[in-house]
């Protein structure tokens, strides 16, 4: 009990250390220096605490969050399978069967099945490339309007995946995304979640990536080795009762550890 005690303590007094020297040896340099100053103390000292993150990672520039609401793109069940399938008739347990295959719904999330050859002809010339485009294509072309998104893709085998991701003010709501999986062959499934944005309020300055890395630290500091693969600001969204709203956080992508989310 004593040892964990110790372990916490310390990390937290790194934490401190760590606000501090970041703060003063940036003080005195240019403009044109200061943020690169100011990534590398923190990348340096933290790996001095077994926090291993590039200093590229590091966004040292003030960013702002804004409060805002969000609405269910597919809360009406029934408009959803009939935009997306084709026309549509239930089938029970909340599934929906149509000309471009089976739809069913589980709480906020769905599943496409499609249909043998969905889309055939569209992704007959996709690679990895041109395969976010294509997804992005094929979304529309079932209905969801994708203003305000962004894709990620990779290529598997013979299958390409791509993760379209809806965005407030080009920062990223990390729990609200439709994932696609395509080949020459068709489309091979769809599913996900998809809230759009309701209304947006002020904005304000966010957590700064500096003070999020003292809060890591803090928290996993003394656990062994910690490896960040990417740190990124966006949102979570937090839904009571029939209103959602956005949280906004800096999440950290750990190398073998699940992401790690620290209020921003």
């Amino acid at each position: 009990m004593k040892y964990f005690a110790a372990k916490a303590l310390s990390a937290a007094a790194a934490a401190a250390v760590l606000f501090f020297i970041c703060f003063s040896l940036a003080v005195g340099t240019d403009s044109n220096t200061a943020d690169s100053t100011t990534a590398y103390n923190l990348s340096s000292w933290l790996a001095k605490n077994d926090i291993i993150i590039d200093r590229e990672l590091i966004d040292t520039d003030m960013q702002y969050v804004a409060a805002a609401t969000m609405q269910n793109a597919v809360a009406d069940h029934v408009e959803t399978a009939d935009a997306v399938l084709g026309g549509a008739s239930g089938t029970g347990a909340d599934t929906y069967t149509g000309e471009n295959g089976t739809l069913a719904f589980s709480r906020d999330s769905f599943v496409l099945t499609p249909s043998e050859g969905l889309f055939e002809s569209m992704f007959s010339g996709i690679d990895r490339y041109n395969c976010g485009r294509h997804a992005e294509s094929a979304a529309e072309e079932l209905g969801f309007n994708l203003n305000g998104s962004v894709i990620s893709s990779e290529e598997g085998g013979s299958v390409f995946t791509s993760v379209i991701t809806k965005t407030i003010d080009s920062l990223p709501v990390f729990d609200d995304c439709i994932t696609l999986v395509m080949s020459r062959d068709g489309l091979v499934s769809a599913a996900g979640v998809w809230y759009t944005l309701e209304s947006k309020g002020d904005e304000r300055p966010a957590k700064s990536s500096s003070d999020a890395l003292a809060e890591l630290l803090n928290s996993v500091g003394g656990a062994g080795r910690v490896t960040v693969r990417s740190m990124e600001l966006g949102y979570l969204m937090e839904h009571t009762g029939n209103i959602t709203e956005l949280k906004p956080v800096w999440r950290f992508e750990l190398d073998g550890r699940d992401d790690f989310y620290i209020d921003a």
